[in-house]
């Protein structure tokens, strides 16, 4: 569940309801940004419930080659300062910004027949995505 900060009380008493069903073969995942942990921590149905808290942080920048290379054929043979140049200027540290840029990238390269991304695809990737300068 994306964006858990924005459920109701009588929303998360739904999805526990249906998580507790004796057939339900699921995980439950409560994902969310700021404020999340206070809405889910108000419902006492789900303090015994939660296993863990984890916070997520931006990908530290000098580990986005190695990532990316793993996460995506196109990066396996990319130059690094090509990655780091799309995680400063799209990325950002953050896969949900990095899947976008992929998936773009990705159709770029299939109608160049290209394996790899390379510094036309990612300009032409950043035009198709509205200049890919974000903040």
């Amino acid at each position: 569940m994306d964006e858990a900060q924005r459920l109701t009380g009588d929303c998360i008493e739904l999805l526990r309801h249906l998580h507790d069903h004796p057939r339900t073969r699921f995980a439950l995942l409560y994902v969310g940004g700021d404020g999340c942990w206070e809405v889910l921590s108000k419902e006492p149905m789900l303090r015994s419930r939660v296993f863990r808290r984890l916070p997520f942080q931006a990908l530290n920048p000098a580990k986005v080659p190695a990532l990316m290379r793993r996460y995506h054929p196109i990066y396996e043979a990319a130059p690094d300062d090509l990655l780091f140049d799309v995680d400063s200027s799209y990325g950002h540290g953050t896969m949900r910004d990095w899947a976008v840029f992929t998936h773009t990238a990705a159709s770029l390269c299939t109608e160049q027949n290209l394996t790899t991304v390379d510094e036309a695809t990612v300009h032409n990737a950043y035009a198709l995505l509205g200049g890919g300068l974000r903040d």
